[in-house]
């Protein structure tokens, strides 16, 4: 059997880490603990709806049609978003 290399385990590590935050909150729903709630909230208004689309085009370009790294930049805009959304709007839902 081939062992895995270090990125394909780290990956991995990085997907049941997602897992294990995401299972529980969406088994046992409270207000606002699922990656969704949080995604809803942080990309409220049409203009950053309209920057996460744009990210979810280029991240799915680059895994379909392996386009470079270019589309890392689109990821600026996002982080802004949500460091906005969760220092300067207050974290309530």
């Amino acid at each position: 059997m081939k062992r895995p290399a270090g990125w394909s385990l780290l990956w991995l590590g990085w997907l049941l880490a997602f897992l294990f935050v995401e299972l529980p909150a969406a088994i046992l729903p409270a207000k606002g603990d699922t990656l969704s709630e949080h995604v809803r909230r942080w990309f409220r208004g049409p203009w950053r709806r309209c920057i996460l689309a744009a990210f979810m085009v280029a991240l799915t370009c680059h895994f379909v049609f392996g386009a470079s790294a270019w589309w890392l930049l689109t990821a600026v805009p996002v982080v802004a978003c949500i460091v906005w959304a969760e220092f300067f709007e207050g974290s309530q839902a």
